[in-house]
């Protein structure tokens, strides 16, 4: 078998069929010697009491003595007639020597080497089977007497108990079998289940790890992945071909690899994320032959076991290079269009002086114009009237003149409180004035 997990399957099956093969004849052997052991205790139980009961009510305590004369002995003919089933009996006294047998040759002998025997004469009945004969050692005693008195050896035919405890051996050998395949093929089904459970659940992370592995692949950025030692245990291609360098960058100090620097970063996002357990950022920057310079956005998140423990770091680094650049030529730009600003303004307020003290001339000029002519008038009408000789109507009419040029320069000086439109008027070359009578009556026209 070449594949490992059928192989591992043959084995565990194996192993599973001797060791559920030993469970069942361990637990055979100790049904069957349990029922066998039952069986025999309650046999023996039953010719032992039937023992003690036939020779208490048959035999007396003096029958168990040598010598023995014909009575005694048809004591014991009778007894052993009475004990149903029973195929031979020997009767011993209680030293061990033979009193009773239906072979008269074998009485008066001992036999001192009988276990069974020495184990009655103490008071302890004994049972045996020999085939289909269940012998019986049964200590017999007597209320008036102390101690055993003497032991009746019985032979009786159990061939139908030996037939019941054969049945129960195979019944019960059957059923442990029985029990056996039953236990093999639920293991087997059960280990087989969750061998193709396991196959499915492999095979379905083998294709998630290559499903995954080929997203990461796609990724146009810099991916690697450092362990609790700052080694580098995998990277994608993208970071093997900016770092020209191969899967045998792996296992070596990514600041060796990264860096290029002989230890730790001083700002590496990635011990920030060990220390931490969170994801941190940062901008690294590396410095190209010929002097360029390259910006990478560094992103570390951080990777954890089973027990929430930060035992490694997804590290991912984007090239923005371009946005800085970018962001410095807007920044540059901006500060022109700053100082641009600032000289339109400061052109502004020039612009706005020249035109306010343009409009100031403006209303000069026009003031100039338009007082100055009544207060002319003004003047010569004083004039004509400091002379004694001047005639009653002409003082009138001077002091009229006066009145109505005062009266023009009050109402010019009113209308220009309230004046919000102003119209010029051409005075000298390129010089204008404020033309206030126009200026007044379009105020009073709107």
């Amino acid at each position: 078998m070449k594949n490992p997990r059928l192989r591992w399957l043959h084995g565990f099956l194996v192993a599973s069929a001797l060791l559920i093969s030993v469970m069942v004849i361990i637990s055979g052997l100790a049904v069957a010697w349990f029922f066998e052991h039952q069986l025999l205790a309650r046999e023996g139980e039953q010719v032992i009491n039937l023992v003690q009961g036939q020779a208490r009510q048959h035999l007396a305590p003096s029958d168990f003595d040598l010598p023995r004369w014909s009575g005694t002995r048809k004591a014991f003919e009778t007894f052993s007639r009475d004990l149903p089933g029973i195929v031979r009996v020997t009767v011993y006294d209680r030293t061990g020597r033979i009193v009773w047998s239906e072979e008269p040759q074998l009485i008066g002998r001992a036999f001192p080497e009988n276990v069974d025997l020495v184990r009655a004469l103490k008071g302890n009945a004994a049972t045996v089977i020999r085939g289909d004969i269940a012998g019986a050692y049964v200590p017999i005693t007597f209320p008036q007497v102390p101690g055993v008195v003497g032991v009746i050896e019985t032979y009786r035919d159990v061939t139908q108990l030996v037939a019941g405890i054969r049945w129960t051996q195979r019944f019960t050998w059957g059923v442990a079998g029985g029990m056996g395949l039953f236990l093999y093929l639920g293991l087997a089904l059960i280990v087989w289940n969750a061998s193709v459970r396991e196959q499915r659940a492999t095979t379905g992370i083998r294709e998630a790890h290559e499903q995954l592995a080929a997203i990461m692949e796609a990724i146009a950025d810099r991916m690697v992945i450092i362990d609790r030692q700052m080694r580098l245990v995998w990277m994608n291609s993208v970071s093997a071909q900016a770092y020209d360098v191969a899967g045998g960058a792996l296992g070596l100090s990514c600041f060796e690899v990264l860096g290029g620097q002989p230890g730790v970063c001083e700002i590496c996002p990635a011990v920030r994320t060990f220390e931490s357990g969170k994801v941190e950022r940062d901008v690294r920057v590396e410095r190209l032959p010929g002097g360029a310079v390259r910006y990478l956005d560094v992103v570390s998140a951080p990777l954890h076991d089973a027990s929430g423990v930060v035992q490694q770091v997804l590290e991912v680094a984007r090239d923005i290079t371009e946005r800085v650049e970018l962001e410095e030529r807007l920044k540059w730009s901006a500060q022109e269009l700053q100082r641009a600003n600032e000289a339109l303004r400061e052109a502004q307020v020039h612009l706005v002086e020249k035109e306010r003290l343009a409009a100031a001339g403006q209303v000069v000029v026009g003031l100039h114009h338009e007082i100055l002519n009544p207060l002319t008038g003004v003047l010569g009408a004083l004039q004509v009237l400091k002379h004694d000789g001047i005639a009653q109507p002409d003082k009138a009419l001077a002091l009229e003149e006066a009145e109505a040029a005062i009266r023009k320069i009050e109402q010019l000086v009113r209308r220009l409180a309230t004046l919000r439109r102003a119209a010029d008027a051409p005075y000298v070359g390129d010089t204008t004035m404020l033309d206030l009578e126009r200026s007044c009556a379009e105020e009073e026209r709107t």
